[in-house]
Formats: structure tokens, C-alpha cells, sequence
């Protein structure tokens, strides 16, 4: 039977120290790996994490009993678990459209009725839960909550077994030597290479600092670094007012203390490199923590008792920023004080993710599949390209994810570490641990307060350092007192408990480590086949081809890798270099076969990973293969395998865009599936916003003689951007005629019917422009008064294109009037004036412009003929 006792859980014998000692490893190495973020890093993690499970399962066996701390921070992330667990449960479909029904509408859209039927004659079988779980990608739930698995493990390995006074104060000082470690190394790189560069060999997508490749998550690691670091200060002065008699008005007794002298260089050591490593949310985070720290202290002891340190590590943070210099930390953190800092990206990007809280409110859209759902609520064309692997919000982010119930359940935990702090801090106050609580705390609150900004805690060096300090503020803040351990559960069974106990926890480390060889694998793998591709070998496509297949086996719940390997299988079969080798098989076993063999997809599949080439998929929409039938019987197996994988990548994540795009490329590959168009319309509702998708869904209409959806298609496109405006207006010209053309395709935009008017009608067909133009400048009349400058340029040029020309220099001035620095509208405007033998007044613009640009060749030889004008005229 089970029973709660008291017990000493101390970590005094050789398993506990080896397990500590295997802490302290993971939080002081993590960071130097790149935060852990690449798979073999994060492999080592999970392995780390393995052998802390075997040895907690030795501890079990050792006392022959199982013992277990009850704590509520645990359940919390075990109820994060479950409720990924819940997500993945595959539902009847009356039941899914009660609980998420717009995830049940999303798949009635995306997914086909029936599935498709290759060319020859299989049906590409799709996974059992297609369309029956919450999670919209399954396969990146999974993951989620593998690393959310090894996280609870760690927290529970360091509460039940590692956690104490002692074991904080050792934490602290090996957090704080890393931390100055980590910022010594950073300024080094930070002024000795590219911002972008990483052990000054590998760059890096954005601006790094230290070992991290993004700057922000150094700030995240390193806070809390700090936190401990004040922790051990508060611990040693404590200690010092303990055993010496201090007086009150001598407020610099700490350049007399060594020890504090060190804590304090290196503490102003960190805070300098935070600043100068421009992370704007870091430094919010940490002055924020340290007031609310201040004021905890100040409202428990009632006053300040000695502010030696605080004026110290400020003169001291001061000089070393004095070093390094202000200019560039001073321009990016004003940023700040004029709420630029919140307008530059997170802001717009939160405005824009929140309808998916509301068409997700309940269950979410799954763990870990925020970087497929985020493109759903985008409006503009702008945004297209651009994407975001997380919403720079943990709290927003849990939102999305794991609905109301996710985000309650990720405040909780919050809330009760909070609060496990706060108790642990009452109970120590007078003592010197109380110091190294404090320090604690305000490392975790600088956490929870950086999340709001920022993703810091997906990077699992982050994540580790911060579990293990939040483990040890529950443990120290569940003690009914500060000299007794939390009481803790014990269970036998008659000698079956610590049996299931220990099998329990080695298939746990077995899990662990087997997923985290797993991907670790795949990720290798998909290096290797992408560096075969970028090679000029002859048999690179065969050598990719292997990789992405040998990957594809070990992980086939990843849509992405089922799309790149579908996409090999294509490309090596419709590549010439492939179909030559082939035919030169054939030719050998056959000597009747001598027929020349088609080159299609010229560019090839592969490109299309990205964002596809137009004119890649206009060949590949158009694809007829036309091959010998000796030939094709080779050649037939390669493609009816891509067009599996590309349909199990749209079945396993069904809000991803690509493999839409990617099927009806490959419509011809099937024997029975929805039209092309189909597939494209339905990345159009994934990606609303992309001109590119509505570009191609106008030519699919083309190639199926559908004029008037080809019309509306590429209408479409113009709306979203005018990116593809020269192509579809020849398209359009030659499938419509110009006049018909601009009435159904140009959408009411005056700046697109001014360029359509112009491409559609060369210079010697000026008066078929001028409809077009009346059109364009008609749309002004309603919004006169809320015209932006560019608006009044156009507007100014349509006037001037009408013979409006008085109306057109008085609007032009207008523009100018409130965009003086622009060069263009200025010499624009001077020609117009000469035109009209305005010549004075043509001749300050461009002097104007002269002294906006004074090299403009333009300007000199319009100013040089315009002084000869007006010395003739005078």
C-alpha cells in the first residue's frame, strides 16, 4: 500500500552525486552546442537524460522501494502531455466536428474523398488517422511531446533525487562560471567576426551572439545565469552578517570581501554582454525581474540594508559598456522608449495569428504544429516567403497549439512555480539559502516574463537550465520547513513495485534514446542527400535518391521528408541524364530499341522545395510523358513512388501548401485523382494571400480551356501583389484580346490599370489607353481626402496621361509637398514644367534634385538645357 512519510532525500550517496554530476553536464555543455538545436545535440540531450532514468532505476533497486515527492508542477506538464495524447487519438468525425470543428472542416476541404489510384492501378493507401485526429500533423505532435517527455523526466529526476540547498548553491556557482564563460566567448566573436558567424566557420540565418544562433536566446540563457549568480552574492553576504558584527553605516564593506569582489566582476561581466548583445527583450526581462526581486526583498524586510553591491555592479557594468562602446546598444535599445521595438515585428505578427485562437479555441491545433497553421490567417502578399517557425509568444504559441486547455495548464505551471518560490524564499529568508532563492527566482522570472516576447524555451539548452532551476524551487518550497525534506510517497508491493518501476524506466531511456537516434539519422541522412544535389557528380539525383528513401523508411511521419523524397523519385525519373542511361540499357538487351527519348521537367522537382518557378510548374502541368513502352516499364515504378510519397506528405499534414502545389504538378502521375486545379485551390486556402499559386491556377485553367476561370484566377493574383502583372497581362492579351483583357483581368487598382495600360498598349496605341485611364482615376473620386503620396503621384500621371495637366502638376506638388526628398517625383515634375515653358520653375526642381542627388546625370543635362532656354528667351 502506498503511505506518506517523511524522508530524507539528499543526494549523499555515489548514484546521487553521479546523477548531479550528470546534470551539472547538461546545463553547463548544452549552450555551447548551439543551444542543442541541431538533432545530434539534441540526441545527446536525450542520451543524457537516458542514463539519469537507468540511474534513478538503480537508486529504486538499491532501497528496493519506490519513492516518489508528490508534485504539482509535475502533474502540470504531465497534463501538457496528455492532452498531446489526446490530440492524437484518432475521433469518429461526429465526435471531431463537436470538438474542433474547424480543424473537421479543414480536413473536409484539403483531403480528397477517395484516395488517389496510381497509373498503375494501386491506390496510394493513406495513414489510418488521416483526418480523424486533432492535431492537424500528427507527426510534429509526436515530436513536441517526445521533447516535452524528456523535459518532465528531468524535472523529476532532479525533485526526487538531486534537489536541495546544497545542490542549488553548486548549481548556482557552475551556472554563473558558465555564463561568464559564455560571455566572455561572446564578446570575442561579437568583435572579432561577421555578426552572423558562429565559431567564426558557420554562418548563420540571422545575427548570432555566443554560441547561439539567435542573440536573443544568449540573453535568455545567460539571465538566468545571472539570477543564480545575485543568488550566490545574497548567500555570501548573508553568511558574512552571520558571522561578523556589520555596522549599518558603512555601505562598501564589500571591497573588503574577495569572494564578493569576484561574484560582482562577473556579474557585471554578464549584464554588459546582455546589453551588448542588443536582445531588447533580455534586458526588459531582467531589469523587470530585478525590480519585482527588489521589491519582494524590500516588502519582507521593510528596508535596504545595504546597497554596496547594487552600486558596485552598476559602476562596474557601466565601465565595462563604456569599453565596448554606447552608439550601437543606445540606438537599438531606444527602440524601446518610443515603442518602435513592439511595432517592428511581434505586434503585427500576434495581431495576425489570433483568429486561429478563435477558430481554435478549445483542444488547439496540436503540439508542435505552429509553423504549418500560421500561414492560415495571412492577408497580405507581403507576408508570403516569409516564415514563421514560432509566434515569439510561448503563451500565444500554447494558445494555438493546445487551445484554452494548453495555455491554462502552461499559466498554471507558471503560477505554482511562482508560487513554490515565494514559499521557499519565507522559509529561508534569514538564512543563506534564502539568498540563493531569491536569485533563483529571479532567474525563472526572467524567463517568464522573456517568453512573452520571444521563443526561448523551444531551445533546449534553455529549457534544461531552466527545469532544473524550477525543480529545485519546488523542491525547496514544498519543505514544511526549512529544516525538514518534502515528505514523499513510498510504494513496495511486496517487492513488484520497484520491478515495474525499473522496467518502466528503462523503456522510458530506451524510448529516448531510440527517437532521438532516430531523427538524429533522418537529419544526417537529409544533409547527405541535399549535399548530392548541390554536387556536379553524374550520379548525384541516384545518391540523393537513396538518402531521402533510407530517410523517408526510418521517419514516415514526416510530411516534409515524404514530399523531398516523392520529389526525388520525379526528378530521377524524368531526368535526360537518367532516361539516356536507361535507353542505353535498353539498347544493349534490345538492339530494335533506338527511339530517341524526351527530355520533361527540364528544371526538375527538386527546385520546387521552395516556393516553385512558375515556369518550372508550367512545364510540369503540361507533362505528357512520351516514352517508348520498353522504356516506360523502367521508368513507370520511380514515378508511381513520388506520387505516393507526395500524397502521404498532403495526408499526413494537410494545412501544408506544398504538397498540394507538388500533386498537381504531377497530376499525370495518377490514373485516377481530382483535376489539377483541384490541388491548386486548395493550397489557395492555405495560402490565400500568394500571387504565385493564383498565377498557376489561371494557366491550369488555361490548359483546361476554362477562359473565365483563368480570368478570375489570375484577377486574383493581381490582387494579392502585382508580382506576376507582366505575365499574366501577355497571357491575358493574347487569350482575350487588350481591351478585354484589362476589363477582366486588372483588378480596380489605379497604380495596376496604369501599368496594364501601358503594357497592353504600346506607345503608338495611346488612345486605347485612355479608357483605361478614365477607369483608373475615377477610383480617386472617393477617397480624395485620404490619399498617401504615392497615391497622389499616380493619381498626378493619370491626370497628365488625360491632358489634365494643370490638375496634374498641382497634385504632383501636393505629393512632393509632403514627400520632399523624392528625387524621381521632382524631376518628374521639372519636365512637366518645361513642357509647359515653365522654365524657372523647372529649373528649381531640378536643382532640387541636384542637391538630393548630386551626381543625377538626368538632372545636369535637363538643367544645362533649361539654362540655355531661358538665356534665349531672355
Amino acid at each position: 500500500m502506498t503511505q506518506r512519510v517523511p524522508a530524507n532525500t539528499s543526494p549523499t550517496d555515489i548514484l546521487a552525486v553521479v546523477m548531479e554530476a550528470l546534470v551539472v553536464l547538461l546545463v553547463v555543455l548544452s549552450p555551447w552546442a548551439f543551444g542543442c538545436v541541431e538533432p545530434f545535440f539534441e540526441f545527446c540531450l536525450y542520451l543524457g537524460v537516458g542514463l539519469l532514468v537507468l540511474l534513478w532505476v538503480f537508486r529504486v533497486l538499491q532501497h528496493w522501494e519506490v519513492r516518489w515527492q508528490n508534485c504539482a508542477v509535475i502533474l502540470t506538464l504531465g497534463g501538457l502531455f496528455t492532452l498531446g495524447v489526446v490530440q492524437l487519438l484518432p475521433l469518429p468525425p461526429a465526435l471531431l466536428q463537436v470538438v474542433s470543428p474547424e480543424t473537421s472542416r479543414l480536413y473536409q476541404q484539403l483531403l480528397p474523398a477517395q484516395a488517389e489510384v496510381l497509373a498503375d492501378g494501386e491506390t496510394a493507401t493513406p495513414p489510418a488517422d488521416r483526418g480523424q485526429t486533432i492535431s492537424l500533423y500528427p507527426g510534429a505532435t509526436r515530436l513536441h511531446m517526445l521533447r516535452l517527455l524528456a523535459l518532465m523526466i528531468l524535472f523529476a529526476v532532479v525533485r526526487n533525487n538531486i534537489a536541495s540547498a546544497a545542490s542549488l548553491k553548486r548549481l548556482a556557482l557552475f551556472a554563473m562560471v558558465n555564463g561568464v564563460a559564455l560571455s566572455l566567448f561572446a564578446l570575442i566573436q561579437h568583435f572579432s567576426s561577421p555578426r552572423n558567424q558562429l565559431y567564426w566557420t558557420f554562418t548563420a540565418p540571422a545575427e548570432v551572439f555566443g554560441p547561439f544562433i539567435c542573440r536573443n536566446h544568449f540573453s535568455f540563457y545567460v539571465n538566468i545565469c545571472i539570477g543564480l549568480g545575485i543568488g550566490l552574492v545574497l548567500y555570501h553576504q548573508r553568511q558574512l552578517d552571520e558571522s561578523q558584527a556589520r555596522s549599518a553605516s558603512s555601505y562598501f564593506q564589500v571591497l573588503e570581501e574577495p569572494v564578493l569582489l569576484w561574484l560582482v566582476a562577473g556579474l557585471a561581466f554578464m549584464v554588459s554582454s546582455i546589453l551588448v548583445s542588443r536582445s531588447r527583450g533580455g534586458v526588459v526581462a531582467l531589469l523587470v525581474s530585478a525590480a519585482l526581486i527588489a521589491a519582494l526583498r524590500l516588502y519582507r524586510r521593510g528596508s535596504w540594508s545595504r546597497i554596496d553591491v547594487p552600486l558596485l555592479l552598476g559602476a562596474v557594468t557601466l565601465a565595462l559598456l563604456a569599453w565596448f562602446g554606447f552608439e550601437s546598444i543606445d540606438k537599438r535599445l531606444s527602440t524601446l522608449w518610443d515603442g518602435q521595438a513592439l511595432q517592428e515585428s511581434r505586434a503585427p505578427l500576434w495581431s495576425m495569428l489570433f483568429p486561429l485562437v478563435q477558430q481554435f479555441p478549445l483542444l488547439g491545433t496540436g503540439w508542435g504544429t505552429f509553423p504549418y497553421v500560421e500561414v492560415l490567417p495571412r492577408t497580405s502578399a507581403d507576408d508570403v516567403g516569409v516564415l514563421y517557425e514560432h509566434a515569439h509568444n510561448e503563451y500565444l504559441e500554447a494558445w494555438i497549439e493546445g487551445g484554452l486547455v494548453g495555455l491554462l495548464l502552461v499559466v498554471f505551471a507558471g503560477v505554482l512555480l511562482l508560487r513554490y518560490s515565494y514559499l521557499a524564499y519565507v522559509r529561508n529568508e534569514t538564512r543563506p539559502t534564502g539568498g540563493l532563492v531569491l536569485g533563483a527566482l529571479l532567474g525563472l522570472c526572467t524567463v517568464l516574463i522573456h517568453s512573452v516576447g520571444d521563443f526561448g524555451l523551444h531551445i533546449p539548452a534553455i529549457a534544461v537550465l531552466a527545469a532544473v532551476v524550477a525543480a529545485q524551487l519546488s523542491y525547496l518550497g514544498s519543505q514544511p520547513n526549512r529544516e525538514s525534506p518534502p515528505p514523499e510517497y513510498r510504494l513496495r508491493l511486496g517487492g513488484v513495485a520497484p520491478i515495474l518501476a525499473a522496467v518502466f524506466g528503462i523503456l522510458l531511456a530506451l524510448v529516448l534514446l531510440l527517437e532521438g537516434w532516430r531523427m538524429n539519422r533522418v537529419h544526417r541522412l537529409r544533409m547527405e542527400a541535399y549535399a548530392w544535389l548541390n554536387s556536379d557528380r553524374p550520379d548525384r539525383l541516384g545518391q540523393a535518391l537513396a538518402r531521402f528513401a533510407l530517410a523517408a523508411q526510418l521517419a514516415p511521419e514526416l510530411a516534409r521528408l515524404q514530399l523531398e523524397t516523392g520529389q526525388a523519385y520525379l526528378e530521377y525519373a524524368e531526368d535526360r541524364t537518367t532516361r539516356e542511361e536507361l535507353q542505353g540499357q535498353l539498347a544493349a538487351t534490345s538492339p530494335w530499341f533506338t527511339a530517341p527519348v524526351p527530355a520533361t521537367f527540364p528544371h526538375g522537382p527538386i527546385a520546387i522545395l521552395l516556393p516553385p518557378a512558375a515556369s518550372d510548374l508550367l512545364t510540369n502541368l503540361a507533362w505528357q510523358p512520351a516514352i517508348e513502352s520498353a522504356e516506360q516499364k523502367q521508368i513507370q515504378p520511380l514515378i508511381n513512388t513520388g506520387a505516393r510519397h507526395l500524397a502521404r506528405a498532403r495526408d499526413l499534414c494537410p494545412v501544408f501548401g506544398a504538397p498540394q502545389v507538388r500533386l498537381a504538378a504531377a497530376r499525370s502521375a495518377f490514373r485516377q485523382a481530382d483535376p489539377a486545379i483541384k490541388y491548386l485551390e486548395r493550397a489557395q486556402l492555405l495560402v490565400p494571400a500568394d500571387p504565385e499559386l493564383w498565377y498557376l491556377g489561371g494557366i491550369e485553367a488555361v490548359l483546361q480551356n476554362d477562359r473565365e476561370q483563368a480570368a478570375r484566377q489570375w484577377k486574383r493574383s493581381l490582387e494579392c501583389s502585382d508580382r506576376f502583372l507582366p505575365e499574366i497581362l501577355d497571357r491575358s492579351a493574347v487569350l482575350f484580346g487588350p481591351r478585354e483583357a484589362a476589363a477582366l483581368v486588372v483588378p480596380d487598382q489605379p497604380e495596376l490599370l496604369l501599368a496594364a495600360a501601358e503594357r497592353l498598349f504600346p506607345a503608338p496605341d495611346m488612345v486605347d489607353r485612355l479608357p483605361i485611364y478614365r477607369r483608373a482615376l475615377a477610383l480617386y473620386a472617393s477617397k480624395e481626402a485620404g490619399l498617401e503620396p504615392p497615391d497622389l503621384e499616380i493619381k498626378a500621371r493619370l491626370q497628365y496621361a488625360l491632358d489634365q495637366k494643370p490638375e496634374a502638376i498641382q497634385t504632383l506638388r501636393q505629393a512632393i509637398q509632403r514627400r520632399p526628398s523624392q528625387a524621381a517625383w521632382r524631376m518628374q515634375l521639372a519636365n512637366w514644367l518645361a513642357a509647359d515653358k515653365r522654365f524657372k520653375e523647372a529649373r528649381e526642381e531640378v536643382q532640387m534634385v541636384l542637391v538630393l542627388q548630386p551626381g543625377n546625370h538626368e538632372a545636369l543635362k535637363l538643367e544645362a538645357q533649361l539654362t540655355e532656354l531661358m538665356l534665349r528667351n531672355d
